[in-house]
């Protein structure tokens, strides 16, 4: 289920800015810099996306859909069995199933795989950007733009990202390991100029009376 928050927050972590690089494609840096600023103007983000785990070895296919809010350096991830709450410092993640919520305490190199405000500084982290010009994505017209991991030993073999042409939204994302694996997230609804109150993004014990807390801070 962790590789469902990275997933979710890496998608909604594209529409966050970025600092521009030499070694990055001009026409790529252009396309996320428009993503970047359409995310700025939309104030509290409340979001629904579809998450697809393609695995050539297996028949089947897992599908997740799920909802994320996001509010300045907060958020709050809903899918099947599974919410995750981040109110900047504090992680609650609750297990449905079992009843239990695991609180922890990211530090700066966790935050940047599950806090979608941080999510793409993982691009300064060893990625190197490639336009791909027109694309389609899941039937729309797009503007696609390719990241390759420079860590020979990553597992991921690229990243693919598509936003709206005109206004930046973002619409999906593929992560597409070396193995074949693909997971694909796409944006099904997305509205802007949400006012989420800080508790929002708080666990609340009251809404949760049988709920056991493991604290592991």
């Amino acid at each position: 289920m962790k590789r469902i928050i990275t997933l979710a927050c890496c998608f909604l972590g594209l529409m966050i800015g970025l600092d521009t690089q030499a070694q990055n494609d001009g026409k790529a840096i252009a396309v996320l810099q428009k993503a970047a600023q359409a995310y700025e103007k939309a104030g509290g983000v409340e979001a629904s996306f579809d998450l697809s785990i393609l695995d050539p070895q297996q028949a089947e296919h897992e599908r997740i859909q799920g909802h994320i809010y996001m509010k300045a350096d907060k958020f709050k991830i809903e899918v099947d069995d599974m919410i995750t709450w981040f109110d900047g410092r504090n992680q609650w993640v609750y297990l449905k199933g079992p009843q239990e919520v695991n609180l922890s305490e990211p530090d700066a190199d966790e935050q940047l795989m599950i806090n979608p405000i941080k999510i793409f500084l993982l691009y300064k982290h060893g990625y190197t950007s490639k336009n791909l010009g027109n694309q389609t994505f899941m039937g729309k017209s797009s503007a696609g733009v390719q990241l390759l991991p420079q860590d020979k030993y990553s597992p991921l073999k690229e990243i693919r990202a598509y936003f709206h042409p005109n206004t930046g939204q973002a619409l999906g994302l593929e992560l597409i390991n070396k193995d074949d694996s693909k997971s694909i997230i796409s944006i099904k609804s997305y509205q802007t100029g949400k006012n989420f109150l800080d508790a929002f993004f708080v666990f609340q014990q009251k809404l949760f009376p049988n709920t056991q807390v493991i604290d592991l801070r």
